[in-house]
């Protein structure tokens, strides 16, 4: 039996199961990971698991192409939203104006940098989620992003969540794109996640970039065999 991976998703079911289970090499693709200002977390090295859960619907906030998992011996989660491309950062995303935002939602849902603050968005209304859904203040949206609030109220996925996730964990945003391994991410100050000037600046550090380039220069990915090969010959 054959199984062959195509599209986004393809790709990034193919890069997790090529690394399988094998702890060591799912830390070296968190290590990979280049968040802005050089930011290197200190809890990979104390991870001792890490799950996945792949493009679950979190209804208004959208689809992550993956969330990962990964808990310290301590019990502490960390949790990773990674949103994926089969181009560069910039030309996935939508160009922003000097508050950091869209001039409009309407038709940019999908571009990356969007979608990244949408899953900005639904951490910040989880970790202060009250009874049975995760819900954004009206007035808060409104202020700070210049748009509706959003919701998520499916009890399955509300449970899901909170299975996996706990209660106050750490949350990091990380796109997946075709850019090359000297990458600087978020160098371009008109593609940034769309969160606002006041949230860029004091949460920054949450935000960060990998690329195929670099998952292939750190053998975290085979390009010549693996699950991985067949879908970058198929689709990058």
């Amino acid at each position: 039996m054959s199984m062959t991976f195509y599209g986004e998703r393809g790709l990034v079911n193919s890069i997790i199961l090529d690394m399988g289970t094998d702890i060591e090499k799912q830390k070296k693709f968190l290590k990979t990971i280049k968040f802005s200002d050089n930011y290197e977390p200190t809890w990979i090295a104390d991870t001792v698991k890490v799950d996945f859960i792949f493009e679950p619907s979190l209804s208004q906030f959208g689809n992550p192409s993956l969330i990962i998992i990964a808990e310290e011996k301590f019990l502490q989660r960390h949790v990773i939203f990674v949103e994926a491309r089969i181009c560069s950062y910039n030309d996935a995303s939508e160009k922003l104006n000097v508050s950091l935002l869209p001039n409009s939602y309407k038709g940019v849902a999908n571009k990356l940098n969007i979608k990244l603050a949408l899953m900005y968005r639904f951490a910040k209304a989880y970790n202060s989620m009250k009874e049975d859904s995760v819900v954004e203040v009206t007035n808060a949206a409104s202020k700070l992003y210049h748009d509706v609030a959003r919701t998520l109220k499916k009890p399955s996925m509300i449970k899901l969540c909170i299975e996996h996730f706990g209660y106050n964990p750490d949350f990091l945003f990380v796109a997946l794109t075709n850019d090359p391994m000297d990458v600087i991410p978020f160098k371009n100050k008109k593609f940034l996640p769309a969160i606002g000037v006041t949230s860029w600046h004091t949460e920054r550090k949450s935000f960060g970039l990998i690329s195929y380039a670099m998952l292939e220069d750190k053998n975290i990915v085979d390009k010549t065999k693996g699950y991985y090969h067949v879908a970058k010959r198929n689709f990058l």
